[in-house]
């Protein structure tokens, strides 16, 4: 309806203008509906429904560049005491192990 329209219905008839507000809040009423249904829909991916992950849209996929640097080095930090296992010059016992038959065949080497 254009202003015009309003502007003379109001001075002929008013009662006709509640009418149309209310025609006007229930449509707005409906459409509220529907777009919270269609938000609903939207928010739904294969982690929340019982949809596929092939069917997820709009789902901007993690990588690592998308995490925040620490700016560390990777690896342990300088002053870290660290704990590796120490060498011996002179061991207690030498074992040697070697393989007399093959492991698949069973057959002598």
């Amino acid at each position: 309806m254009e202003r015009e329209e309003i502007l003379s219905l109001c001075l002929s008839n008013p009662m006709a203008i509640v009418v149309y507000i209310e025609s006007l809040e229930t449509e707005l009423n409906d459409v509220k509906v529907e777009i919270r249904n269609l938000k609903a829909l939207l928010n739904q991916n294969s982690q929340n429904s019982n949809k596929p992950p092939s069917t997820d849209t709009f789902v901007k996929k993690k990588t690592q560049n998308d995490e925040k640097k620490s700016g560390r080095l990777p690896g342990g930090q300088k002053g870290h005491p660290g704990s590796t296992l120490k060498t011996f010059d002179s061991p207690h016992e030498i074992v040697n192990h070697c393989l007399c038959n093959c492991k698949y065949c069973g057959h002598s080497l």
